[in-house]
């Protein structure tokens, strides 16, 4: 899932007007060395085997859940305590 939004993100002005840039600038993962070849893989600029550092790091406005499900209430609670935006396909349970 998380290949699909990146491609959606990279072409997302092509299909809506924007005001703003949308720039894809961290990638969360597993581990750090996977989060690293994914990140280089759909353009991201950084990337980072703790997704607690993405949800906190002060240059990131929106945060797009693609993980598993069962992982999405703790991330997506997480992400609006920093004050993030938060983009979820499923609810948690």
């Amino acid at each position: 899932m998380g290949k699909s939004h990146a491609i959606a993100l990279h072409s997302v002005s092509a299909v809506f007007p924007l005001s703003a840039l949308v720039k894809c600038e961290m990638l969360a993962d597993i581990t750090a060395q996977q989060a690293a070849a994914k990140a280089k893989e759909m353009g991201f600029s950084r990337a980072t085997g703790n997704w607690h550092e993405l949800v906190n790091d002060v240059d990131i406005d929106v945060v797009d859940i693609c993980a598993p499900n069962g992982l999405h209430k703790d991330i997506a609670l997480a992400a609006i305590a920093s004050g993030k935006h938060v983009y979820c396909e499923k609810p948690w349970h």
